[in-house]
């Protein structure tokens, strides 16, 4: 009667019975019917309930998942519907009120409101990685709406970040190195100590001669991090500050962004096995250097307009040097100014030379002494009487004091309307955007930064630029062509030491 010794049978103990095979074969088939294997009941009621039970689960996941399906399809319709709801122009707690269109890569750190818009809370993103992303002095962060299509807020007639919308045709250094694993030699850009201190418009023309010997030379350029140009490009582009750390992906946008590869120090290619071209060791070397691959005017103004379009979508807006600063709130409103770029003394002296007029190049006496009757003539031409001007020089170290003196004396006199920048605004990247997006802009053929100062507007459109002016006859002409201006990059007119 009782079981004799058990067997497992799908983790229960089956009975092994003790009546006779034969009378287990005529049970009621009913029985045998409810069970696979043959059993006792318990096993039958204990796999239908098991059954039952697994059933009962799945109606219970299918309605879980039923449920999270329709949560995830009003979100999806709800942000569809967000995305083509115009825009507000509202400002609540110092935030721009956007549409989700807007946002584009900044989603984090955001809050939906019923109207469709977003209130942004904090972007992610790294500011120099995204021109949309604009910082201001209350700490509040905007989106820029069109951002490659302005620059600080000033409006451009073409967008930087498409070259089919340039008036002037794309180039840019192109080498088929293949890997980087079979690269053995490059063009390194490094630190000098001395020479980040040369004059800004020396280590631009430095800078992109850079580029000239890589492309002519077929090796690519690389950069240290803590190389002179690395410091000259922050001054006006990128900008890291102690608000963004030197980091990978900071390298990583300057790469993308020039064409170039950044390394941590020489002591890197050493380990890689890579050597630095032994003529090009010092930025002399590449101050003095003629392109070969570059042969005219018009194929260096190309280049250069390419790189100058990449570097001003990257305005260095973070920390108490943001170039966009003064844009902000001393000339907010697109108000109209003007800059008047006063040269430093020694070189205005050396540029006025006699034997210099009689040397190589164009001679441009008018432009180079900056009278304040020169600038009123200009003015009266552009309709700028009345309105404010600002006078920038290289850097607080070389201000020619006599020069400023007499524009104080002009403004006292009602011949101009000249102003002093406030002291937060005296650096160097913004007197270069003060004078690059300023109304009207009077440059010195006397000053490397000058021109370089004019090639960065004309590559941006800017109009009102006056910088190789000279008096024929007694009046008072422009010798640079305002649609090729092509005279900005002609050795024969400027000297191989101001060629761009």
């Amino acid at each position: 009667i009782y079981p004799t010794p058990t067997q497992k049978m799908s983790g229960l103990s089956k009975p092994r019975g003790g009546r006779p095979a034969a009378v287990r074969r005529t049970r009621n088939p009913s029985i045998n019917a409810n069970f696979s294997g043959g059993g006792s009941l318990f096993v039958s009621s204990y796999e239908n309930d098991k059954k039952q039970k697994y059933r009962r689960q799945m109606r219970e996941q299918a309605k879980k998942l039923c449920k999270l399906g329709a949560m995830a399809l009003a979100i999806f319709a709800f942000v569809i519907r967000s995305r083509f709801s115009s825009s507000s122009s509202d400002v609540t707690n110092n935030k721009k009120i956007l549409s989700a269109s807007d946002l584009q890569a900044a989603a984090d750190g955001v809050e939906f409101l019923p109207d469709g818009s977003v209130i942004i809370r904090e972007i992610k993103k790294e500011p120099f990685a995204d021109p949309s992303v604009k910082f201001l002095r209350d700490g509040s962060i905007h989106l820029v709406e069109d951002a490659d299509e302005s620059v600080c807020g000033r409006k451009l007639p073409f967008s930087l970040a498409d070259p089919r919308t340039w008036p002037t045709p794309a180039l840019e250094n192109k080498l088929d190195l293949g890997s980087k694993a079979s690269i053995k030699e490059v063009i390194l850009l490094k630190n000098d100590g001395e020479f980040s201190g040369a004059n800004l418009g020396l280590q631009l023309t430095t800078f992109f001669r850079a580029f000239d010997v890589s492309n002519d030379s077929r090796l690519p350029l690389y950069i240290t991090q803590n190389s002179w140009a690395i410091e000259l490009l922050f001054q006006f582009s990128f900008g890291p500050s102690k608000a963004v750390e030197r980091n990978s992906k900071l390298w990583e946008s300057m790469e993308a962004a020039l064409g170039v590869t950044i390394v941590e120090n020489e002591g890197v290619l050493k380990l890689l096995g890579i050597a630095a071209h032994p003529d090009f060791s010092e930025p002399h070397n590449f101050l003095v250097y003629s392109s070969r691959s570059l042969k005219d005017a018009t194929s260096t103004r190309n280049h250069r307009n390419t790189l100058l379009r990449k570097l001003f979508r990257y305005p260095s807006t973070l920390g108490v040097l943001n170039v966009c600063s003064a844009f902000d709130t001393l000339l907010k409103d697109d108000k109209k100014y003007a800059v008047l770029h006063v040269a430093e003394a020694s070189e205005r002296e050396k540029y006025l030379r006699p034997e210099r007029a009689e040397g190589k190049g164009q001679y441009y006496e008018a432009a180079a002494r900056m009278e304040p009757k020169y600038v009123q003539e200009i003015f009266k031409r552009v309709d700028m009487i009345g309105h404010d001007v600002y006078l920038i020089d290289e850097d607080e170290t070389k201000v020619d004091e006599g020069a400023h003196a007499k524009f104080e004396d002009a403004t006292k006199e009602g011949i101009l309307k000249t102003e002093e920048l406030p002291q937060e605004f005296k650096h160097v990247g913004s007197h270069l955007y003060l004078a690059v997006l300023a109304n009207v802009y009077v440059g010195s053929p006397a000053d490397p930064t000058s021109l370089w100062i004019a090639r960065m507007r004309y590559a941006l459109g800017m109009k009102n630029t006056f910088i190789f002016m000279d008096n024929v006859g007694g009046k008072l002409e422009s010798f640079v062509d305002d649609n090729s201006y092509l005279e900005l990059y002609d050795v024969g007119k400027l000297g191989l030491a101001w060629m761009a």
